[in-house]
């Protein structure tokens, strides 16, 4: 019999002592975690949309400093799969009635289209057209962070942010427009000081809090910065 385990003798005291605390506290700590998982789950990182149907869309393709097709409805912006712009493989195209076809992203008015491989994403169905001029709009001063468009338009959730900063660097060295995003979600394409491509400066800024200036441009339906200079501010 002295084998037998008796369950109702006295917890010691010490023992007792220590279930006082540490049963509260794991309690407290298996809360906390419930919360920041629910926090975490459920927080919006935004509103960019990114369909699984396919669209096609026609219009006169641009592709400096971006690829961009101009359609009735605005401004649509191009990419191909993954992290990777469509420019150069379209160039040939450009200034031209074009068919393209693909995925669309969506948010607060900004449009991008990824598309289909090979023929199937883009054919000229029409000879040189005119596109949308840019309007020149004066000197303006912004405060926001530069993120890919792609990832911002609903490739990616969060598409901004600490999190995303290396994945932003890959898509805008990859050709990936370059945006500022402003506080209020506003965002504006970025481009030189001379209207060229961006992407090899925004890319050592992505992911951080940027204040920049330069000549804002109004083409289309897009509001385009030519950055004349850009620092980091915390």
């Amino acid at each position: 019999m002295s084998g037998l385990y008796v369950g109702y003798r006295a917890v010691p005291a010490r023992q007792r002592a220590f279930l006082r605390l540490a049963v509260p506290a794991l309690l407290w700590l298996m809360c906390m975690v419930a919360a920041a998982i629910g926090w975490t789950t459920t927080r919006s990182w935004g509103e960019g949309t990114w369909t699984t149907e396919v669209h096609t869309l026609e219009g006169v393709l641009t592709v400096d400093p971006y690829a961009v097709v101009h359609t009735d409805e605005g401004a649509v912006f191009l990419v191909d799969a993954g992290k990777v712009g469509v420019r150069g493989s379209i160039a040939s195209l450009a200034g031209r009635r074009v068919s393209v076809s693909g995925t669309l992203l969506e948010r607060r008015g900004g449009r991008m289209l990824e598309l289909l491989p090979g023929d199937d994403g883009v054919r000229a169905i029409g000879e040189a057209a005119a596109a949308p001029g840019g309007t020149m709009q004066g000197t303006i001063g912004l405060m926001g962070e530069i993120v890919d468009y792609k990832c911002y338009l609903g490739a990616m959730k969060p598409g901004r942010g600490v999190p995303h900063k290396s994945c932003a660097a890959l898509c805008v060295r990859s050709g990936i427009p370059p945006v500022l995003v402003t506080d209020d979600d506003e965002h504006y394409v970025l481009t030189g000081a001379a209207g060229e491509a961006f992407n090899d400066v925004a890319a050592g800024y992505v992911g951080r809090r940027v204040a920049l200036a330069g000549d804002l441009v109004i083409r289309a339906d897009v509001k385009h910065v030519r950055v004349a200079s850009v620092r980091v501010v915390r």
